[in-house]
């Protein structure tokens, strides 16, 4: 007989529980972040966030326990995009309490685009609750997740969606 406790933080979400509609575009981006750690598996993992269809595994990157740790996806040109879904890990998932969100056309002038709120419950990710940010017909080259703290950060997927039609 199985340990209940071990299926309380699931690694995959089945694609139905999660309703989005369009085209993923994230897989176009090229991603880098802040630092690598002892747990990190590649010095390229970043490109693993975007390029994780079925959302699995505990974890797609991971940075060192460092001040305002970040991931970067870079298009290589302006796109057009309409959602933004993170995954979170799980557990742990408080540890992107303090995430923002930022766009940047040209790498230099940064646009806030979402804050969470680090007294409110962290978000979810394979348990079908990810970070939804609407941003009907946003146009940006770079993309900015970063914490505001001290902290590693770690997330298991990141999706960026065109609405097509």
């Amino acid at each position: 007989m199985s340990d209940p406790s071990l299926d309380i933080y699931p690694y995959q979400t089945p694609t139905q529980m999660i309703n989005v509609i369009g085209t993923n575009i994230a897989p176009q981006a090229y991603c880098t972040q802040s630092s690598l750690c002892s747990w990190s598996v590649s010095d390229h993992e970043a490109n693993r966030l975007v390029n994780n269809p079925e959302r699995s595994g505990e974890y797609s990157q991971h940075t060192n326990f460092e001040e305002n740790p970040w991931i970067q996806l870079d298009f290589g040109k302006v796109v057009s995009y309409d959602e933004i879904l993170v995954f979170n890990r799980l557990p742990l998932a408080e540890r992107a309490r303090t995430l923002t969100i930022e766009i940047s056309i040209d790498g230099e002038g940064w646009h806030q685009i979402h804050a969470c709120d680090p007294e409110a419950p962290a978000f979810g990710g394979t348990d079908g609750k990810p970070l939804r940010v609407l941003t009907p017909n946003y146009e940006t080259r770079f993309i900015r997740f970063q914490l505001h703290e001290t902290n590693w950060f770690h997330l298991v997927a990141i999706e960026v969606y065109r609405h097509d039609g």
